[in-house]
């Protein structure tokens, strides 16, 4: 599934849905009870609680760094890896950013992210720490951030993008380019590209029946004859 346009339709569909949703489908339509292989570590959580996310993954990928350089002229600066990563960005995206455990700086943070805001992201996954957090605040609609924790300390001198568009881990997951991505309070998941579409459907059926299960319990059905009916409990 290639065609932007394609994804994005599914990502308003996926939008509806949630995280403990799609985790409970992927598990036992695809063997994510195995090794957790689709959910991110739950180290990773949402800025605020209220921030959602839903989109299509676009890779970076980082590394601890002990670099000082100077200012680049403009015209190396337009080459810079960093500037590209950010340039490439596509409406509908999720930026998901591996950064190889670094522990000691902010990887992210509110500039860059009214930068790939602009260019039509919808949200960045972090596997490190972020900061601006009361700036982020002032984006509206709200630009979701998920993230292992928060410093004041700049990347520079510190962290460095190495490379982006990238098969990556993050959070022990594996991501890919345009694999799909949802996050809520209890999470990050991600849904290869190959499945989405069936996974989707799969999650909107399995919605249904909770709903259909929900209102079975507060009409204070037999638990048993309920969850047996609908196979969902």
């Amino acid at each position: 599934m290639n065609d932007l346009y394609q994804k994005l339709k599914l990502v308003e569909r996926l939008k509806n849905l949630y995280v403990a949703l799609v985790s409970d489908t992927l598990d036992l339509e695809y063997g994510g009870l195995d090794y957790n292989k689709y959910l991110m570590s739950p180290d990773i959580r949402p800025a605020l609680p209220e921030m959602r996310v839903a989109g299509i993954a676009h890779t970076l990928k980082g590394m601890p760094t002990t670099k000082r350089e100077p200012p680049l002229p403009l015209e190396e600066l337009k080459k810079a890896k960093w500037v590209n990563a950010l340039e490439s960005v596509k409406p509908g995206h999720v930026i998901v950013y591996d950064t190889c455990n670094c522990r000691t700086a902010a990887c992210w943070g509110e500039l860059i992210s009214n930068a790939v805001v602009a260019r039509g992201a919808v949200g960045a996954v972090v596997d490190g720490f972020v900061r601006d957090i009361n700036r982020l605040l002032w984006i509206k609609p709200l630009f979701p951030v998920f993230a292992t924790g928060f410093t004041a300390a700049d990347s520079y001198g510190r962290f460095d993008l190495i490379d982006y568009n990238v098969t990556i881990k993050c959070g022990g997951v594996i991501v890919r380019p345009g694999d799909f991505i949802l996050g809520d309070f209890d999470g990050v998941i991600v849904i290869p590209q190959e499945i989405a579409e069936d996974v989707i459907a799969k999650a909107e059926e399995r919605s249904k029946k909770e709903d259909a299960v929900r209102e079975a319990f507060r009409r204070g059905e037999p638990i048993a004859e309920v969850v047996y009916k609908y196979g969902v409990g």
